[in-house]
This record gives structure tokens, C-alpha cells and sequence, in this order.
């Protein structure tokens, strides 16, 4: 975009509200290089839920490369659920300059428990506190069951797990601890 002589930008993105919820906005690279503190300026509306109004402008060139703003969201959506995320418009210095808009779709994946499993009591004489319990099996039931097998370290990651509650049961066998 450098040497173009756009210095503003306007679009409106469409995304579904019951997956992300819309928690602000920053200027992005392309917006902010070799630009004075303070001299460009974002904005965004939301006048309808799921829909974004934003616009930057400033009085000096975009330079660079990477993103003109950064959105950020929560998700409030259940895993595998989508949001796609649609550009109704977009235009530089209230015109249309040669550009294509690529639309996107954001997956809610799947949710994830970690953890650490430890032995209750010390050793009798002293030793390391806490005891780590390496070797044990994690298991997960609920609408999408998991496993897992914990570290060395007593750590273990579940993941790939779906909506609605869970219940992990530990277990271990062949242990003299």
C-alpha cells in the first residue's frame, strides 16, 4: 500500500454474535509505522449486534506491511460452533482503490483441562514436597470422552473435549508410594 496515497480507511465486518462477543480494537502495524504518536485515528461502532463499523484516518501515508487494525474477541460459542466474518464494504480514502477482501470463518475448538497430580502425604524422614505421581491415567467422560497419561513431572493435558460438563477420574495401579 505505501506510495498509493491512502492515509484512511473504512469497512464493515458482519461476524455472529452467539459465538464471539466483540471486547475492543487496536491499531495494527500497517496503521502505526512511521506514523507520530497520536496522529491517526480508530473508530468503531457497533449500532447493531454483530456488526462492526470501523474507520482509521490520520493525514500521513500507510506504510509497511501486516494488519490495519486488530479486533479482538471473546468466544462465547460451544466448541465447533462457526462465526463467519464478512466484509460488507471496505474502501480507502472514501474511495475504492484497487483491493480485494477476503472473508473469513472462526471454529470454536475443542476445550482443554491441565493439571498436576500429586501424592497427600510426605514421605516418612523427609523428601520432596510435593511428590509427583508420574504414570497416572486420566479419564475424562462427558459428551466427547479423553484420556491422558501424566508426565514424569505428575502434569497432564486433556484436550480435544466437547460442550456440557466433564468428570476426570484419576488412577493408577502398580504403585508402592
Amino acid at each position: 500500500i505505501p506510495g498509493r496515497g491512502a492515509m484512511s480507511f473504512g469497512t464493515t465486518m458482519t461476524y455472529n454474535t452467539s459465538v464471539l462477543a466483540f471486547t475492543g480494537a487496536t491499531l495494527g502495524t500497517v496503521s502505526t509505522t512511521n506514523i507520530p504518536n497520536g496522529s491517526r485515528v480508530l473508530t468503531v461502532s457497533q449500532a447493531v449486534p454483530g456488526t462492526l463499523v470501523i474507520s482509521v484516518f490520520g493525514n500521513d501515508e500507510f506504510q509497511g506491511s501486516g494488519s490495519l487494525v486488530d479486533l479482538h474477541f471473546t468466544v462465547n460459542g460451544d466448541p465447533a460452533t462457526t462465526s463467519p466474518m464478512t466484509f460488507s464494504s471496505f474502501t480507502y480514502n472514501e474511495g475504492t482503490p484497487c483491493l480485494t477482501t477476503t472473508n473469513g470463518l472462526v471454529t470454536v475448538l475443542s476445550g482443554t483441562i491441565s493439571g498436576e497430580v500429586t501424592y497427600g502425604n510426605a514421605i516418612v524422614g523427609g523428601g520432596p514436597s510435593p511428590r509427583h505421581v508420574p504414570g497416572t491415567t486420566l479419564n475424562a467422560v462427558g459428551s466427547i470422552n479423553q484420556s491422558a497419561v501424566t508426565a514424569l513431572n505428575g502434569t497432564y493435558t486433556l484436550s480435544g473435549m466437547g460442550a456440557g460438563p466433564y468428570v476426570v477420574t484419576p488412577s493408577k495401579t502398580d504403585d508402592d508410594q
